[in-house]
């Protein structure tokens, strides 16, 4: 199992970093309530978060990653994805599709969780969201699809790159890692996971 720890040592040596360490953690602990069986990713290059997030669940899970990784050499990405597969003791069935997504609806049937680290402005096409980590770099024009996704599916948790939103109930202020309430647009209180 790879710890918290063991992670932060990992981006001292180089590995891609996506989120802030207790985004990390608060994904993990959003993905140990929820229990997902089934994840549909659409970009995500080595995909750390998604086998780092996944280490607690209780059945093995199901994943499909569509992402063509730009102009890296495939067999290198397939290296990190077992690696990473490997450090995190991953049990599931993983499956790199490496190509561009044109549309979301490409995915096909919806997934317990739906992971999105582009065309998140797409997210409205789809009829049913169960949960989604939408990742958002800290771009408000990102934030805007976060605000209207979350009329139909509410906002468990908010990062600095990422939401965490679901219609699974999660008490994310219960986590290993820091919590606080705060005002986010026309949401009262939402969860934020601080630096």
């Amino acid at each position: 199992m790879l710890t918290n720890q063991d992670l932060a040592e990992q981006f001292q040596q180089g590995a891609y970093r996506d989120y802030t360490l207790n985004e990390y953690e608060a994904l993990r602990y959003f993905v140990q309530q929820t229990q997902p069986a089934t994840i549909k990713c659409v970009g995500g290059y080595t995909n750390m978060d998604l086998f780092y997030s996944h280490q607690d669940l209780r059945t093995p899970a199901r994943a499909w990653n569509w992402d063509a990784c730009g102009f890296l050499d495939e067999d290198h990405v397939r290296r990190l994805h077992d690696t990473y597969q490997r450090q995190t003791e991953w049990r599931g069935q993983y499956t790199w599709i490496p190509r561009s997504v044109g549309h979301i609806a490409e995915t096909g049937e919806p997934a317990d969780l739906l992971w999105l680290n582009c065309l998140q402005e797409q997210v409205h096409d789809i009829a049913e969201v169960r949960s989604c980590v939408m990742v958002h770099y800290g771009s408000p024009f990102i934030v805007d699809h976060i605000v209207r996704l979350s009329k139909r599916c509410p906002i468990r948790a908010m990062g600095r790159r990422m939401a965490i939103l679901s219609h699974q109930e999660v008490d994310m202020t219960q986590g290993p890692f820091p919590t606080r309430l705060n005002r986010f647009f026309f949401h009262e209180q939402v969860v934020e996971v601080p630096r």
